[in-house]
């Protein structure tokens, strides 16, 4: 019995280390689930993005469907999370595009391209991972920033903060506005 428990705990400390299924946790997400986000200037509900539908493949590639409603954003779109917690947005609206969106178990300091073009690229990089308080909850909290590079020069797009067990709770655009987490079904 000691042998089964030890074996367990050592698969489990090693599953989480790699990233495991603990990564998922900062995109919680299934079919049904609803969420809203208020802007932080004007205080109405930005944009609601529903949940429609999820599966999974035969190669552990997690999809789910959205569609979003509101003055902020709209249109429909699929996410998708591959084995190794890459986690990509593919953008029906947006010339049928897929980005690479968040490296769920990116520590500090990593930095990927989230979108290139022939005139662009924009890169993402984990500048902070703390803890934090979300409606009253001690969680982990992962701050990643959005910076496009040109030919004349770089400049922020804002930053997006991924909560563990709550998912994205606050995107802040530069330089518009701060949209948060307002409520989640």
């Amino acid at each position: 019995m000691k042998v089964i428990i030890f074996l367990s705990l050592t698969l489990t400390s090693f599953l989480f280390s790699q990233g495991g299924p603990d990564s998922l946790n900062f995109f919680p997400a299934h079919a049904g689930d609803v969420r809203q986000y208020r802007s932080q200037f004007t205080g109405d509900i930005a944009w609601t993005e529903y949940f429609d539908k999820d599966s999974v493949d035969q190669d552990g590639n997690i999809f789910i469907w959205y569609h979003r409603e509101g003055i902020a954003r709209q249109g429909d779109g699929v996410y998708k999370i591959d084995p190794l917690n890459n986690f990509y947005e593919h953008l029906y609206t947006v010339n049928d595009t897929a980005i690479l969106l968040y490296k769920l178990d990116a520590d500090t300091g990593t930095v990927w391209t989230y979108r290139k073009t022939p005139w662009d690229s924009i890169l993402a990089k984990v500048v902070a991972i703390y803890p934090g308080l979300i409606y009253g909850k001690q969680v982990m909290l992962k701050q990643i920033e959005y910076t496009r590079y040109q030919g004349t020069g770089q400049f922020c797009l804002g930053n997006r903060y991924l909560a563990k067990g709550f998912g994205m709770v606050q995107l802040d655009t530069e330089p518009t506005d701060v949209y948060y987490l307002a409520g989640a079904l």
